[in-house]
């Protein structure tokens, strides 16, 4: 019963508040297919709204015998009102008498003070806290008091949680700049720092954009244009050069966490630059008296042959060699190694056998593969690969999601709004606090696709993966900062 009331208040919320901000009601109706998924169907939750939520094909929220009891007690309600005496209970027929105004201010639980900043809830923390809107609900005592007290005690707990700090720690985003209208550097990384973003992962040093950096306490991971990749490899001058161009200038003020040596290069022409180019960058930081940062590569979930179930998890035959000189020398330097993890594509390419709620973190029933449980098609990527790395002795090399995220157009009706706010709420809600079923205690650093919608990249659903329009305005209702 608790879980059930939690997540119609949810619903509700989520609803009410679309009304107000004229947002879009889809991403309530997701919360209602998931809760009657769950739960069986949410008829028997009503509220003085139901007519109107109805009408949208919206179920709502508190349980009541009947229309008539609620006529009744309403009535009560108001004679107590007008002659502002005690109304007796007939001997035999009991009448609740609490009545919980949300709207008020009043210590409910004891702690003395309600958070101010619960006014500036807005639709995308009501879906993921559950807050209770302004009204007036009545609750049997006997049976239904506790369930309240604990669905408000999780609300508060929830919601202080995340007011307290906008995004997790191992949490980034990708700061791309495919785009003839971004806004101006400076102005961007003033923006991760209003949103409490930890980290950016930049795709080349570009000097504007690191001058943007100084002293912003971001963890930055910069790469190297792939096509610098066979001069880093073959000669050591060369890193050197790079290391004193772009890195130790801005050593000082800027926090250099990941040099990626190449995005997304193996396989293709450039793949065998990649582990002697990590050395030779690696070298360069060293003779600088640099330390500290971890030069690795970004690597395509491509590359990963076999993926189902994640226990049969192999590198493809024309990448194995090179994942295992890569991984030795991230093996020797204790560097992670990165990955680009995007289930949307999977969930596109095949809607019939996966399902929106496993790779939307919301599946019930989980995919079995021996002793370890999947919920979400995320983990079981992530997993496959960490099998694919123990096949070639490096079972011990930590990965790094480089990149995940939902286009918000671009394939309907795959790419939506409510698809990508649900996905980036969800992955962050999960990897925050759980590592996979095969390296529960791991928790990854994790970098979500992308910050901008960017108007240079092929049209459709690469133009669409931002969390923010290029005017810096929100394409959904997240990182309201």
């Amino acid at each position: 019963m608790l879980r059930r009331l939690m997540l119609a208040q949810a619903q509700e919320c989520v609803f009410e508040n679309s009304i107000v901000n004229g947002s879009t009601p889809g991403v309530c109706a997701k919360i209602s297919r998931q809760v009657e998924l769950q739960e069986g169907s949410l008829d028997q939750f009503t509220h003085e709204t139901e007519p109107f939520l109805y009408k949208q094909g919206m179920p709502v929220r508190l349980n009541k015998e009947s229309e008539q009891q609620e006529v009744e007690e309403t009535e009560d309600k108001e004679t107590l009102v007008d002659t502002q005496q005690e109304i007796e209970p007939e001997p035999k027929e009991e009448k609740v008498p609490p009545l919980i105004s949300t709207g008020q201010t009043e210590d409910l639980l004891g702690l003395n003070e309600i958070n101010p900043k619960a006014a500036e809830l807005k639709e995308s923390n009501a879906l993921a806290l559950a807050i209770v809107l302004p009204g007036i609900y009545t609750i049997d005592m006997m049976e239904h008091s506790f369930i309240f007290v604990s669905i408000i005690t999780t609300q508060l707990l929830l919601f202080a949680d995340i007011l307290a700090q906008p995004l997790p720690p191992n949490i980034g985003i990708n700061y791309g700049r495919l785009g003839n209208n971004l806004p101006a550097p400076r102005d961007v990384i003033n923006l991760y720092n209003r949103c409490g973003v930890g980290s950016i992962r930049i795709y080349d040093p570009n000097p504007e954009v690191l001058e943007a950096l100084r002293y912003s306490n971001l963890r930055v991971s910069v790469g190297t244009r792939n096509e610098d990749l066979p001069s880093l490899a073959s000669s050591q001058a060369a890193a050197d050069a790079w290391v004193n161009t772009n890195v130790a200038p801005y050593s000082n003020n800027v926090n250099f966490n990941w040099i990626t040596v190449g995005n997304e290069v193996i396989p293709g022409p450039y793949a065998t630059n990649v582990a002697p180019a990590m050395i030779n960058i690696q070298n360069a930081f060293r003779s600088n008296g640099l330390t500290g940062t971890k030069v690795t590569t970004v690597t395509s979930f491509g590359i990963i042959a076999n993926s189902y179930p994640p226990s049969a998890g192999t590198f493809t035959s024309e990448t194995t060699e090179v994942m295992t000189n890569v991984a030795s020398v991230l093996k020797q330097t204790g560097a992670p190694i990165m990955l680009n993890v995007y289930p949307y594509f999977a969930y596109a390419s095949n809607p019939a056998e996966i399902s929106l709620e496993y790779v939307g973190f919301n599946a019930i029933t989980p995919f079995v593969d021996g002793q370890f449980q999947y919920f979400n098609l995320f983990d079981s990527m992530v997993d496959a690969y960490n099998v694919a790395l123990e096949k070639i002795g490096a079972g011990d090399v930590p990965i790094v999601v480089s990149e995940t995220g939902w286009p918000t157009a671009g394939n309907s009706p795959f790419t939506s709004i409510d698809n990508a706010q649900v996905y980036n709420i969800n992955l962050v809600n999960h990897v925050k606090r759980n590592g996979t079923p095969r390296k529960p205690s791991q928790i990854m650093d994790t970098f979500i696709f992308a910050l901008f919608n960017e108007n240079q990249k092929p049209e459709g659903i690469e133009q669409n993966w931002g969390l923010y329009y290029p005017n810096m305005s929100r394409v959904y209702g997240y990182l309201d900062c």
